[in-house]
């Protein structure tokens, strides 16, 4: 594709997110944009094999000012796919065991569909269970469902592609001066050799200014670390143990001390 730099629009482009990272949050600072919008149609999940024709198709009738948004694995033809339509790419992580947490709250509250929703509201089922279902996985009548090891490294992968832009959930939400530096590097990758129709500093606080968690139908705290006051000793050592050095290597640890 060729861009006329001169322009105020802003070439179509895809938001992706591991579940439970903040994707609406995420969502919310990229419609603070200036004229740039999503429509619900434009969801994916997955991005399995299967998927990728009608996938490339949908993607490539988006237009100027215009995103997709999904939880993707990571998959070479998906890369492939993004880079031949020229569409730039944008990822959101947060701590695993963040999302363990939030997880757990989402499916019994808003995901009657998940494999482990029926396990999750048995009787008998503690929040704890819940939590060594999604760490340990769990076998269900859908399915074995996979470990948070094997779940998040679907989609990790995205981590080491060069010109794919990576924010985590805390940097979002640590402190104003973290979130701001955040956004001002998302909007110079979007808007990279091309000419935006307002200045950068307003379109920062624009994307800024858009954030409203009670509009989001997902949201529940948002907080970084509640797995502290959620986690007992048995859980933490049975997140090390499926895990291994996954939080080193995402840079949530240094070691596995914690």
């Amino acid at each position: 594709m060729f861009f006329d730099n001169t322009t105020n629009q802003l070439p179509s482009f895809f938001m992706n997110s591991v579940p439970k990272s903040g994707t609406h949050l995420l969502k919310q600072i990229l419609l603070g944009i200036p004229d740039v919008t999503h429509s619900p149609k434009n969801v994916f999940y997955e991005g399995k094999l299967k998927d990728n024709a009608e996938h490339f198709y949908k993607l490539g009738q988006l237009k100027d000012n215009e995103f997709a948004m999904g939880h993707v694995y990571y998959s070479d033809e998906w890369n492939y796919m993004l880079k031949r339509l020229g569409m730039k790419h944008v990822f959101l992580i947060r701590d695993p065991r963040d999302v363990v947490v939030s997880f757990a709250y989402f499916i019994v509250n808003k995901l009657p569909n998940h494999p482990l929703y029926e396990y999750f509201t048995e009787p008998d089922t503690t929040q704890k269970d819940r939590y060594m279902a999604l760490i340990k996985g769990k076998k269900t009548k859908m399915m074995d469902y996979g470990n948070i090891k094997v779940w998040f490294g679907d989609f990790i992968g995205w981590l080491e592609v060069e010109d794919v832009y990576k924010v985590t959930f805390e940097e979002l939400m640590v402190s104003e001066e973290s979130r701001r530096t955040a956004i001002k590097k998302l909007a110079k990758f979007l808007w990279k050799d091309l000419k935006p129709p307002v200045s950068m500093k307003e379109m920062v606080q624009q994307m800024e200014a858009n954030i409203n968690p009670s509009r989001s139908m997902t949201f529940r705290k948002g907080e970084i670390g509640s797995w502290k006051g959620e986690f007992d000793e048995e859980t933490i050592q049975a997140f090390k143990d499926v895990t291994g050095d996954l939080l080193i290597d995402l840079g949530y640890e240094t070691d596995n001390n914690w």
